[in-house]
């Protein structure tokens, strides 16, 4: 069996989709009624490393301090802990947009601190 679906199983169901994302590659299947649709089942070459990127470009964008030593760890720490995927793309970028409801101050080693907004939800877009 493949871990996918597996996960829809384990979930209650025989029909959904599954996302798998590694460090470097992710994988989707569909399931309809227990059986795999085997033109759903794709590789993609874009996985949490192209995530934890994009966190280095911003953070060497909004940060004055060059010297990051842990640029990588600080990076894919931030996206550990503060990305999501949004259920609806168009609301949430109007929200952010609007309001810094969801705007997290995050402190740098450096002890620069950097203002995670829209980047918290756009990283992931990548995916999708």
């Amino acid at each position: 069996a493949l871990s996918g679906e597996l996960s829809i199983y384990s979930s209650g169901n025989t029909t959904g989709t599954v996302l798998e994302c590694g460090e470097g590659s992710s994988h989707i299947l569909s399931m309809y009624n227990g059986l795999i649709l085997r033109n759903s089942i794709r590789k993609l070459d874009l996985a949490g490393f192209d995530i934890t990127n994009e966190y280095i470009r911003f953070i060497e964008c909004n940060s004055n301090n060059e010297s990051l030593k842990s640029i990588n760890e600080v990076a894919k720490q931030i996206k550990e802990l503060h990305s999501y995927v949004a259920y609806d793309y168009n609301a949430i970028l109007q929200q952010s947009l609007q309001t810094d409801i969801m705007n997290i101050d995050y402190e740098l080693p450096d002890k620069t601190t950097i203002t995670l907004n829209d980047i918290r939800f756009n990283s992931t877009e990548i995916l999708f």
